[in-house]
Parts: structure tokens; C-alpha cells; sequence
């Protein structure tokens, strides 16, 4: 029948490796080659294996890494090695029965399969059985057709490497060499079982036995490095996906559109372990339909995709409507004709009018004029520091608003563009409704070194002399320094909890705020009367990531009227009856006394009145 060459990769294994080694020379069938892979180990493996090697000359060689390689490149290498008709693979803790290769030769030779798998016992650490433990499931080759066992095997590898022989009768060695996945630690066989069930038969023969060793050494190791396994997993499938074996097999299918589709359900049940086989489900989708096959199957599934990591467009170029609708919440009173340009779209909107609708998968839409008023909304003013908010407005103040809300989508009535395509790029350019980590970049430096609190913002102000800060967090923060690039600021003072107020200052321009607390990079700050928003993060000469705060909306808290809640563990001032508030006389002379103030550098003098009426105050209350 002729020789088989047995592959035995060795790490480490001293204290089960003379047990394996024995199991292989006791074998009945006689014409057999063992040959082993150190892989640097650094215990007595090496030395064991030597010695044997010098007892068995005419069966075993050994083979010396000057460096960890891993088992997957152990195997490849071995198998450029193999004199054999026949390729079994041994784990160093495993053991098969004495009738084992005859046993699974004798099977190749008589079904003319490509491979056999035998059963599988699974023994512990003092080689006593396991019973009722299920690793691997021979038995659905038996079950399985050969198209069938290879979309099973695309859901995941249930085969025993250490159960197998290989036929390189029905299989040339080189193509075996190839398919062993030349990188591949975590799964060393499994592009190996994927291709040559391609290209033959698999059988299960359960007269052959190996037991299979579970221990904390070698079940354990299976549970790390996920993140590899992953990689592994998805480069695999895409080495399969686009090799010319399988694609052969497609054309010679005889149902190539059910064959696609089947096909494409075993690529998406993996997606949950491998978020990176969706951009192989669109590669795969893009290149089927460049090559011609123009099936609805293809279609459909590139537009699901695109439209789940974002490219909107392409989804409505490929199929003329978005897989997934917008939601928009229209707030208030808005342009009817606009909001009628949305309203002819329902493929691709769904449109409230219930602001209790406002959520993070909304688009809310409002008129220039309701905006302030909007913003005292929680739910809105989230929306609004995540670019989920189109302001309409008028035509003459349209440059105004995309100056002061450069983060969100301002539309005028005189815009030529229809707003739905405004609205689409908008929400696929400028929002993270679709963030997927695989394509948006967000920051120039490494994104692991970014924390999300921090206790110094940079503060950036536009040549207004600031005289109030006051941070929207819950945290109490105790005590802050205020610094331009040159000049600290002094004269600080605490007025309320998180509130200060700056005497004295002249300095315009950019500044710093450090904080002995590490705070919330997401909370807002106020400065003056303006509310500031992180814009962006930034590295200073030090090397140091710093959150960056611009002006986000006017801002004015009615001190006899507040009601503070939490929003995602920050706390806004929410302005009751806003239009009753600014519009009224009181207000207005309110801020002409606070302008007349400012321009002529009198705060210092109107705190130290305050402070005074105050202690007269509180004695004639006495």
C-alpha cells in the first residue's frame, strides 16, 4: 500500500511524548517515517526525541527550529519533508491504538476517499476516559455529501487533526503543503480540511481510534489569543473564498445561484465570531458580480452590508433604496417644503413628528428659529453633540449658522440640493450612526493611548476676556488653574460648586483649564455664558492627548427656575419657558448691564459691592 509519513510538531512535551512515540512505532502497520519538529523547546523534549531518533534510525528523524515557529509552520515544513503514500498527524500528548493506520489505510485504499477520519476518545491527564465529552463530531461526515460537509466546515472546524490520514493518491503533496495555511498557529488544519474537501472525498471510520489527551496545557492554550484565532479564521476563509479551487467548483455546479446562496448563509453565521467577514461578505458580493454572475442573492446581501457599515450611496446606486430606512424626528414647526422633499422618500425615511421619538438612531431636523429652544431638550442636545442635527433656516442666514454649528447639517431654503441626498451623505460623511471601526478614521495617533477623562482642556476662545467657568459634571471638582501658553491667570475664586469666576483678566486667545480631578472628556463646560463641547482631541509638545472645547450654543441658566437631571453621567441645566425668559425686558437690561460692565473692566468692583451688600444683607436679617 505504501509508507506513511507520520508529522509530529513538539513544544514542550516531555512528560507525555514517550507514550506518543511508542503508540506510533507499535503500530501494526509497519511501513511507516516519524518525523518530528522541535520547536525550541526548553525542557527535555529535545534530548528525549534525540535518543530516540538514535534507536530508531530507520524510522524517525528530528528536526532542530532555531526559533519558535509555531505548530502550523512546524507542519508546513514537515510535509516538504514526507517520503509517504500517506500523511498522519500526531499531537505530542496523543495516543492511537496499536491498529490505527492499518485501520484508516485500509479504508483510504477501498473507498478512494481523500481522507480519513477515525474515531475520537478523549483521556485525561492519566490517560483515563472521558466520558459523555464531545470536541470534535466525525460522525457528520457520514451524514454530509461533499458540498454539504463544506459549508459545515465554513461554520467551523469539527475535525481531529491527530484522527486523520491523508491519501496522496487521491491528492498531490504539493497542494497539501500549500493548503496547511502557512501562518496559522490557532487553526493549523482548518484551510487544509476546507480546500480538500473541495477536491475529494472525506470518510469516517470508526474501527480507527485515537485518544485525544485534555489537560490544562493543551485545552487551556485554546481558550487565549482569540483575537488571532479571529484573524486566522477570517484569512483563511478569504484565501478559500478567492482560490481558483473554489472557484471551479461554483462553475461546475449545476445550481450556481443556490450553490452562492448557501454558500454565503455559512460565511454570515460566523459574523458574530469574526466581525471582519462582513467586508469578505461585500469583497466576495463586489468580485461574484464583476465576474458576471448577476444574482439577486449577490445584490441584495452587498446592499445589507454596505448599508450596515455606512455607505449609503452605494446601497441606493446598487438597489435604489436604502436597506435600512433613517429615522428623522421633524421638531417643531419646520420648512414644509423641505420637509415634503423627505416625505417623498418613504424607502429610505421614516419621519416623526414626536420628539419623545429622538433617540442615538435618529436625524433630528428643526427650524433656525426653534434651535435654542431644542437644545434645552436632553435627548436633542446629545443628538446635537453627535452630529445628528439638521437646522433649516433662511437663505440670509445660512453663513452665520455654518460658522456657529460647523458639526451639523445647516440647509437653507435657497440650497439647490434636494435634502434627502444633503441628508444621506450627511449622515454617511459627518455622524457615527454607522460606525464600524473598519474604515473611519477618527484620530491621527493611536487611538489605545486615548483616555476618556482627563484633567486639563484646551479652551478654545475666540479673543473673548473670560470671566466665568463653570463645569457641568457631577464631580466636585475642588480647585482649577487657569493658563494661556505664556501666563497663568490669577484672581480665580470660587463662586458655587463647579463654578469660578476670573477678576483682572485682559488675556484674549486660547487657554488651558487644569483640574486636580480627572474629569469626564464628554461633560460640557461653560465659559461665560457660552456652552463649549469637546471638538476634537489633540497632542501637545509632551506628547500628551488633550481634549480640545469649542463654543457650541448660547447659553443662559435661569437662577430662580433651574431643575437639573443626568445625561450619560453629566449634568445639563435645562432653561425652563426659554422664550418667556430671553424675551422679556428684564433680560434684555440684564444683558446691557452685563455688556456695560465687561467694556468698562467694572467686575472687580461689582464683586466686591456684591460681597458687601451680602454681609449687610445677612446682619439685618440678624
Amino acid at each position: 500500500m505504501g509508507k506513511c509519513s507520520v508529522l509530529l510538531p513538539v513544544y514542550n512535551g516531555e512528560k507525555y511524548i514517550i507514550k506518543t512515540i511508542n503508540s506510533i512505532l507499535n503500530q501494526t502497520y509497519k511501513d511507516i517515517e516519524i518525523l518530528i519538529a522541535d520547536d525550541k523547546s526548553t525542557d527535555g523534549t529535545l534530548s528525549i526525541v534525540k535518543e530516540l531518533e538514535k534507536k530508531f534510525l530507520d524510522k524517525i528523524r528530528v528536526y532542530e527550529n532555531e526559533s519558535n515557529k509555531g505548530v502550523g509552520n512546524n507542519l508546513y515544513n514537515l510535509t516538504k519533508k514526507v517520503n509517504g503514500k500517506y500523511i498522519a498527524m500526531i499531537g505530542q500528548d496523543d495516543i492511537w491504538e496499536n491498529d490505527y493506520l492499518r485501520r484508516q489505510i485500509e479504508a483510504l485504499e477501498k473507498e478512494r476517499a481523500i481522507v480519513a477520519f477515525g474515531k475520537v476518545n478523549y483521556i485525561d491527564s492519566e490517560d483515563i476516559d472521558i466520558p459523555d465529552y464531545v470536541l470534535f463530531d466525525h460522525k457528520q461526515i457520514s451524514s454530509l455529501n461533499r458540498r454539504n460537509l463544506f459549508f459545515r466546515l465554513f461554520k467551523g472546524n469539527m475535525l481531529c487533526a491527530p484522527s486523520s490520514v491523508i491519501n496522496l493518491n487521491e491528492v498531490n503533496k504539493d497542494e497539501v503543503i500549500k493548503f496547511w495555511g502557512y501562518n496559522n498557529d490557532k487553526l493549523q488544519d482548518y484551510e487544509l480540511w476546507l480546500f480538500l474537501s473541495l477536491k475529494g472525498d472525506f470518510i469516517y471510520n470508526k474501527q480507527a481510534c485515537c485518544n485525544y489527551r485534555i489537560h490544562n496545557q493543551n485545552f487551556s492554550s485554546a481558550q487565549t489569543r482569540i483575537i488571532q484565532a479571529r484573524h486566522e479564521f477570517y484569512a483563511t476563509l478569504r484565501r478559500v473564498v478567492f482560490s481558483n479551487t473554489f472557484m471551479k467548483t461554483i462553475e461546475e455546479s449545476n445550481d450556481k445561484e443556490m450553490y452562492i446562496t448557501e454558500f454565503l448563509g455559512s460565511l454570515i453565521y460566523n459574523m458574530e465570531f469574526c466581525r471582519l467577514l462582513r467586508i469578505l461578505v461585500i469583497d466576495y458580493c463586489e468580485y461574484m458580480l464583476n465576474e458576471g454572475y448577476e444574482y439577486n442573492i449577490l445584490k441584495s446581501t452587498l446592499a445589507k452590508y454596505y448599508n450596515e457599515i455606512g455607505m449609503l450611496n452605494k446601497v441606493i446606486a446598487l438597489e435604489g433604496k436604502l436597506d435600512k430606512k433613517i429615522s428623522v424626528v421633524v421638531c417643531g414647526n419646520v420648512d414644509k417644503f423641505r420637509e415634503e422633499e423627505l416625505k417623498r422618500e418613504p424607502d429610505n425615511f421614516e419621519i416623526s413628528t414626536n420628539i419623545e421619538d429622538i433617540n442615538e438612531e435618529t436625524i433630528c431636523i428643526t427650524q433656525s428659529d426653534s434651535l435654542e429652544y431644542m437644545l434645552n431638550n436632553k435627548a436633542f442636545f446629545n443628538n446635537a453633540t453627535k452630529n445628528k442635527v439638521v437646522i433649516l433656516c433662511k437663505e440670509e442666514e445660512e453663513s452665520r449658522l455654518m460658522q456657529a454649528y460647523s458639526n451639523l447639517l445647516v440647509v437653507s431654503r435657497g440650497n439647490p440640493k434636494n435634502l434627502r441626498q444633503l441628508l444621506i451623505n450627511f449622515v454617511e460623511d459627518k455622524t457615527d450612526m454607522y460606525y464600524s471601526g473598519y474604515f473611519n478614521i477618527r484620530y491621527k495617533y493611536d487611538p489605545f493611548r486615548i483616555k476618556n477623562k482627563s484633567n486639563i482642556f484646551l479652551i478654545e476662545n475666540n479673543d473673548k476676556i473670560v470671566r466665568r467657568v463653570k463645569f457641568l459634571t457631577n464631580i466636585n471638582v475642588k480647585n482649577i488653574s487657569i493658563s494661556t501658553s505664556n501666563k497663568i491667570i490669577d484672581n480665580i475664586w470660587a463662586v458655587t460648586n463647579n463654578e469660578w469666576h476670573i477678576e483682572d483678566n485682559n488675556n484674549t486667545g486660547d487657554f488651558y483649564i487644569r483640574t486636580k480631578e480627572e474629569l469626564d472628556i464628554g461633560m460640557k463646560i461653560v465659559i461665560n455664558n457660552e456652552i463649549y463641547v469637546l471638538n476634537s482631541l489633540i497632542m501637545n509638545e509632551n506628547n500628551e492627548i488633550i481634549p480640545k472645547y469649542s463654543i457650541f450654543s448660547y447659553y443662559m441658566s435661569n437662577p430662580e427656575n433651574e431643575s437639573i437631571y443626568s445625561v450619560n453621567n453629566e449634568y445639563f441645566t435645562e432653561i425652563n419657558d426659554y422664550y418667556r425668559i430671553v424675551n422679556s425686558r428684564s433680560y434684555k437690561y440684564q444683558q446691557k448691564i452685563n455688556n456695560f460692565i465687561d467694556r468698562h473692566n467694572l467686575r472687580k468692583l461689582m464683586k466686591w459691592i456684591d460681597r458687601k451688600l451680602t454681609k449687610l444683607y445677612r446682619r439685618l436679617k440678624k
